[in-house]
C-alpha cells in the first residue's frame, strides 16, 4: 500500500469554513496562475525568453540556451527540417516500403547538410560542428514526427553507471504489432537482434531495452539527462548542482521545465484526450509549481478513472500546496478541505484493493 500524506495544515479548521464556491476557485486559479508565472520569469530572469518549442528538436535545443544555443543554431535546425519535410509526401497511412523511404529521405537531408557521426553531448555544438551522434541524430526525427504526426517511438538502451552513456534509436510502428528499427547514425534498417547482440556483447555498459512515445523520451531526457550539472561550466559548480543554495543550478532546471512544460501543452492542443500528455503535464506542472493546471488534468484523468487512489492522492497534494498561495485564510481552508476529501478518498479506495 502506498504511504498516503497524512498530514494537511490546520485541515481540522476547514469545517469553520464553507466552500468559496466554484466561480470563487476558478477566479483563484486563474490569480495563482498569473502569480506563479510572474515568479517563474523572476527566478530564470527577466531577459531569457523563448518561442514556443515547434517540436522535440527544438525545444531540445531551447534547453540548451544555457549551454551555448544561440538563434543561429535553431535557423540550422529548422532548415534541415523543413528541407526535409518538404520532400516527404504526407499520408494517413503509409507502407512498410513507404515508412523506409521516408526515413531515408531524412538521412540523405541531414547528410547533405553536411553531418556525419561524432560523440557529442549538446545538441547546439553539434549543429555548429556538422558532427552529431544517436540521440542527437535521433532527435532530428523526433522534431519531424513530431510535425507530421509520424508513428514513431524512441526506443532507449539504457547505459550503465559509469559506462559511457547507452544508445538511441528510431522505431516506426506500422501498427500496434508490427514496427521495424532504423538506426540514425548509420541510415538504416537494424533487427531486433542486432541490439540484443549489442548489449549481450556489452553487458557491462548497457541495460535494458526501453520504447517510449516520443513524449515520454523528452519528459525522461529532461529528467535524467539535459540538467544534471551539464549546464555548469565549472567543476566546482558541477559538483554542486544538487545544493539548493545553487543559483544558476535552480535557474537552469527553471528554464528546462517551462520548456518542457510549454512542448507538452502544444502537444496536448493538438491531443486533448490523451492521457499520457496529461500524465506527463500534470507532472511537469508540479515541479513548475502550477497546481491550478496540475488540478486540471487530474480532474481529466479521474473523469476516466474514478477508482485511482494514486490520481486521488496527486490531486490531493495539488490541492494542499495550492491552499499556501491563497489571498484569504478562507480560501486556504477551502483548498485544504478539498485537499482532505481527495486524501480520505484515496486512502478509502487504497483498503478496497
Amino acid at each position: 500500500m502506498k504511504k498516503m500524506m497524512t498530514t494537511l495544515t490546520a485541515i481540522g479548521l476547514a469545517s469553520l469554513v464553507g466552500y468559496a464556491g466554484q466561480n470563487n476557485l476558478e477566479g483563484l486559479i486563474r490569480k495563482n496562475q498569473d502569480r506563479q508565472t510572474e515568479n517563474s520569469a523572476t527566478q530564470i530572469g527577466q531577459s531569457f525568453q523563448h518561442d514556443s518549442p515547434k517540436n522535440l528538436a527544438d525545444a531540445f535545443l531551447t534547453m540548451e540556451s544555457y549551454n551555448g544555443a544561440t538563434e543561429s543554431d535553431h535557423k540550422i535546425l529548422n532548415d534541415i527540417i523543413s528541407t526535409a519535410e518538404g520532400k516527404i509526401e504526407r499520408k494517413a497511412n503509409y507502407t512498410h516500403e513507404e515508412a523506409e523511404k521516408l526515413l531515408s529521405v531524412i538521412d540523405t537531408t541531414i547528410r547533405e547538410k553536411g553531418f556525419s557521426y561524432k560523440e557529442q553531448r549538446f545538441l547546439n555544438k553539434g549543429l555548429k560542428e556538422r558532427e552529431i551522434d544517436c540521440d542527437l541524430f535521433s532527435d532530428i526525427y523526433f522534431g519531424i514526427a513530431d510535425d507530421l504526426n509520424l508513428p514513431v517511438r524512441a526506443v532507449m538502451i539504457e547505459g550503465k553507471e559509469d559506462s559511457g552513456g547507452g544508445h538511441v534509436f528510431v522505431r516506426w510502428r506500422l501498427d500496434s504489432q508490427n514496427y521495424f528499427n532504423w538506426e540514425a547514425t548509420s541510415g538504416q534498417v537494424c533487427s531486433d537482434e542486432v541490439y540484443d547482440k549489442r548489449i549481450s556483447e556489452n553487458s557491462t555498459k548497457y541495460g535494458s531495452m526501453k520504447e517510449l512515445s516520443i513524449p515520454q523520451y523528452a519528459k525522461l531526457q529532461t529528467d535524467e539527462q539535459i540538467f544534471p550539472g551539464s549546464f555548469l561550466k565549472d567543476s566546482n559548480a558541477r559538483a554542486g548542482i544538487a545544493h539548493p543554495d545553487n543559483k544558476e543550478c535552480r535557474e537552469h532546471e527553471n528554464l528546462i521545465y517551462r520548456v518542457l512544460y510549454d512542448y507538452l501543452s502544444n502537444r496536448l492542443r493538438s491531443n486533448p484526450d490523451s492521457r499520457e500528455l496529461h500524465e506527463l503535464e500534470a507532472e511537469t506542472a508540479m515541479r513548475l509549481e502550477r497546481y491550478d493546471q496540475a488540478i486540471a488534468n487530474y480532474d481529466f484523468l479521474l473523469k476516466e478513472s474514478p477508482q485511482s487512489s494514486s490520481l486521488y492522492h496527486e490531486r490531493g497534494k495539488a490541492y494542499e500546496l495550492i491552499s499556501h498561495t491563497a489571498p484569504t485564510f478562507k480560501e486556504e481552508l477551502n483548498f485544504m478541505e478539498r485537499a482532505k476529501k481527495d486524501i480520505d478518498k484515496a486512502v478509502s479506495l487504497e483498503r478496497k484493493e
